[in-house]
């Protein structure tokens, strides 16, 4: 599922600012500190560090470079850090930012009333310096994410009953998505369908990697839905139609048993997605299309010593891990989105040409459809853990200035298998037949 960069509150905090009445103004442009976040750069998140002169926007680079590297303990110390020092100056977008950052760090933990409990915090701590700046605080973005708060605050938080090791069978099956003004509809075919049980009713599930949430349809739950929930804009597009919220007894995945997870229902989405909320509490995992194999604690595990990072928004809600992969011999970043059917994706640079080659004018993007966007196919040779692999790779313009773009699919799967420790966070790619020898 395509993460989508949302808009974020921007509030001038310097010394002799204009004052205005409210602090309600909302931009498209993100602050340079969510924008690294949303991209997952590290690098940008260390030179704010180093080079801006407000001491509040460093620990907001600090906190934000903790939460792309998926360091939980760290990304609460530094943003509980950085709120303490933007009361101090009652910086707003300090406090903005900081506080969303916190929150979010939760939903990476998988605890959703935790997030919701910070999230109100966070915003009231922003209302209160606005009050003391003689200013009116209306809604923030990035605290608007779903209708009531409480509510969900007010929830008990998922657990894990039993994990451990284990194979889940994958299997390859077809999603059918709409059409809509971006995308022509059709069926798109994956080899991770796999298959999750909801207070025992089993249900067919597309793995994927770019949701940061189970995101089900309404079949698939027993008792009705709690409450409204997220938007479904990072699945259907620009679409603004909520998600609800339901809060089934039993969830199970595998070896993996959570009692009263909190999953997403909606009867828009073209597929049953798992998330990142369930599919990072496996541990370690091997994904290949001959299962995804859970590696049990302690166990002898891959040589991998490459990090696994994160693209996220600020309020952790939309979150796509990243990893670095080798291609035609260069060492390039990723985003590792299995909703997307496509082997590799590579994004150039706007305005750099495509390279020779008979050009295709619509994609299989994934569960969104296939996005009419003229592309370049050829065969790139991908470099795994104990040897390589050619993967189809669909070339394309961007939307950076400068930067090339990679995008690992769902389809890659059929040529390659994907090693992800969630507990040191490192991820690499491995030979077709490493889930069985992993056996």
């Amino acid at each position: 599922m395509r993460p989508l960069l949302l808009a974020l509150l921007l509030v001038s905090s310097c010394a002799g600012a204009a004052e205005t009445t409210s602090v309600t103004q909302i931009f498209n442009d993100p602050t340079p500190v969510s924008q690294a976040l949303a991209q997952g750069d590290v690098a940008a998140l260390r030179q704010l560090q180093v080079n801006a002169t407000n001491t509040v926007v460093k620990k907001m680079a600090r906190a934000a470079e903790r939460r792309v590297l998926l360091d939980v303990p760290g990304a609460r110390e530094a943003s509980d850090e950085c709120i303490q020092m933007a009361q101090q100056t009652t910086h707003l977008a300090g406090l903005t930012v900081c506080g969303a950052l916190r929150a979010g760090v939760e939903v990476v933990a998988g605890d959703l009333p935790a997030w919701a409990r910070l999230s109100m915090q966070a915003r009231e701590r922003v209302r209160a310096a606005a009050e003391k700046r003689g200013k009116t605080l209306g809604n923030v973005d990035v605290f608007t994410r779903i209708p009531d708060y409480a509510a969900m605050a007010g929830r008990p938080a998922p657990k894990v009953d039993s994990s451990g090791q284990g194979r889940i069978a994958l299997h390859t099956g077809t999603v059918t998505v709409a059409s809509s003004q971006d995308h022509d509809g059709g069926r798109v075919a994956y080899p991770n369908m796999a298959q999750l049980q909801i207070d025992g009713k089993t249900l067919e599930v597309l793995v994927d990697t770019g949701s940061a949430l189970t995101i089900v349809h309404p079949a698939a739950i027993t008792a009705p839905p709690l409450m409204e929930g997220f938007t479904l804009s990072g699945v259907l597009g620009d679409s603004q139609q909520r998600s609800r919220i339901a809060q089934p007894q039993t969830l199970q995945f595998g070896p993996l048993i959570i009692s009263q997870p909190l999953v997403s229902v909606s009867e828009r989405i073209p597929a049953n997605l798992l998330g990142l909320d369930v599919l990072s509490r496996l541990g370690r995992v091997l994904i290949g299309k001959d299962g995804l194999q859970v590696l049990a604690e302690g166990s002898a595990a891959p040589a991998c010593d490459a990090p696994m990072f994160s693209a996220a928004d600020l309020s952790g809600t939309q979150t796509v891990p990243r990893l670095f992969i080798t291609v035609d011999g260069k060492r390039q970043e990723a985003m590792l989105d299995t909703g997307n059917s496509g082997e590799l994706m590579e994004a150039l640079p706007i305005g750099v040409a495509l390279p020779p080659g008979s050009v295709q004018h619509s994609v299989v993007q994934g569960v969104q459809g296939q996005q009419r966007r003229a592309s370049v196919a050829r065969e790139a040779v991908v470099q795994t853990l104990d040897g390589s692999a050619e993967l189809q790779m669909s070339t394309s313009t961007g939307n950076h200035p400068s930067k090339t773009r990679y995008v690992l699919g769902g389809g890659s799967l059929r040529k390659v298998s994907i090693y992800l420790d969630f507990i040191t966070n490192k991820a690499c790619l491995m030979s077709l037949g490493a889930t069985q020898s992993a056996h």
